[in-house]
């Protein structure tokens, strides 16, 4: 959320989810939150895929172009990326 200069009410207000559901995620109040009600904060966010959220450092100038180039991209042409990808480590 920082990252994208949002905070907890602009989130719950754009999502029309209770800002309380998303303060007491954010405080670690909770540990949880509703499979649903997470994606509605990553389609606020930009999110496309909850996957990355999973990875250390997610979300960054550079990763955030990566994974919006990504998800435009056929399963064809995200292959041949891959490839090219491996090639360089």
């Amino acid at each position: 959320m920082a990252f994208k200069g949002y905070t907890a009410k602009k989130v719950a207000d754009e999502g029309n989810i209770g800002v309380n559901t998303v303060g007491k995620f954010l405080r670690g109040d909770t540990h949880s939150m509703k499979h649903e009600t997470l994606d509605i904060v990553c389609s606020v966010l930009s999110i496309s895929n909850l996957a990355i959220l999973d990875s250390e450092n997610p979300l960054s100038e550079t990763k955030d172009r990566l994974y919006a180039m990504v998800a435009e991209m056929s399963d064809d042409r995200a292959q041949r990326a891959l490839e090219l990808l491996e090639e360089l480590e």
